[in-house]
């Protein structure tokens, strides 16, 4: 039966297997290496203001965090906008 896929948001069955520089955009979507699978974690390491849009929310659902360096945001993020994300560092772990 094998793993279930890491893009599915009922739950997460491994620890992440690669990371990935983050660059914030307020329209494309987190994408691992091969483009498909969504972060399971974003780490901040400069601390400041994230604005996501969660893995189940529309667009126009943004939620913004306001993290201390080495904090997790909280919610697997489909989208990182660059508008008012303040924080610096951001990485991707997939």
């Amino acid at each position: 039966m094998g793993l279930p896929r890491t893009d599915d948001l009922a739950y997460v069955t491994r620890f992440p297997s690669c990371a990935k520089a983050i660059t914030p955009h307020d329209t494309n979507p987190l994408t691992n290496f091969q483009g498909s699978a969504q972060p399971q974690m974003v780490i901040v390491n400069g601390a400041g203001d994230v604005v996501v849009v969660p893995a189940g929310n529309d667009d126009a659902q943004t939620i913004t965090y306001t993290l201390t360096a080495g904090s997790v945001v909280p919610v697997i993020c489909r989208i990182v906008k660059a508008a008012g994300t303040t924080a610096t560092g951001l990485v991707g772990h997939f």
